[in-house]
């Protein structure tokens, strides 16, 4: 009898040893596939946000396209192309214009609002000792996204989406590279490497034209693609309810 316990007892003792070994191989296994299913999980997430987003952002370039279409007819300043290469040009003039402390021609593209906030950033600078440079521009695309067409013209308004490569960074009075210690709601210094951006650029009708009104950053996407196109001309507003 003291033999048969013996034995069970080994017994017993090999397999609560096996067990613990094979929990123990078993247990990196599954903490490395627990991994990969979240990792999967999370990449799944993040595909269908871009798929959702890049619908709404070209659902909205549609139905701006149609207005533009619409509108145009009856008012000139507001033909894509005319918009298009108002964005195009104001947008190097007042990058370039910025760079080099340009305030007369910031105020001629400007609307008096933006210029004044801006002007107070630029002497904020030049107290610091400090200038910010844009250099490089590659423009990528440009997609008219919002447009706001009121009875009264002064507050006709139209955001372009604009996605550009550059390179940006500050520099002192010596032209030496420094952080900025300026305007907090700007870029971060990026260095000199030419990066990728991406920025919302509103423009107000000023008379037969268009000045630049705001500037906002990329975070800001969902305040224009989840927003319908506003025409003064309410019979077409009702075909397209």
């Amino acid at each position: 009898m003291e033999g048969g316990a013996d034995s069970a007892g080994h017994y017993s003792a090999l397999q609560s040893g096996f067990t613990s070994r094979g929990l123990n191989v078993l247990a990196p296994q599954g903490e490395y596939w627990l991994t990969v299913l979240l990792g999967l999980l999370f990449l799944t997430i993040f595909l269908l946000i871009i798929i959702i987003t890049y619908h709404r952002l070209h659902r909205k370039v549609e139905l701006v396209e149609k207005a533009l279409n619409y509108i145009e007819k009856h008012d000139p300043v507001w033909r894509k192309e005319h918009l298009q290469r108002t964005v195009r040009r104001t947008f190097l003039e007042v990058q370039r214009a910025w760079s080099e402390r340009d305030r007369e021609a910031l105020r001629r593209y400007l609307t008096s609002e933006l210029y004044a906030e801006w002007e107070g950033l630029l002497n904020r600078m030049e107290e610091a000792g400090q200038r910010n440079v844009i250099r490089d521009i590659e423009i990528r695309g440009i997609m008219l996204i919002d447009i706001r067409d009121y009875t009264d013209d002064t507050m006709d308004r139209f955001t372009a989406r604009i996605s550009y490569r550059a390179v940006k960074y500050t520099v002192n009075e010596s032209g030496e590279w420094v952080e900025p210690a300026w305007a907090e709601n700007l870029d971060p210094n990026p260095g000199k490497e030419k990066k990728e951006f991406l920025e919302f650029w509103t423009f107000q009708r000023t008379g037969k034209d268009w000045k630049l009104a705001a500037v906002e950053q990329e975070w800001k996407e969902g305040n224009y693609t989840d927003s319908e196109p506003v025409l003064a001309d309410e019979k077409y507003m009702k075909n397209q309810a």
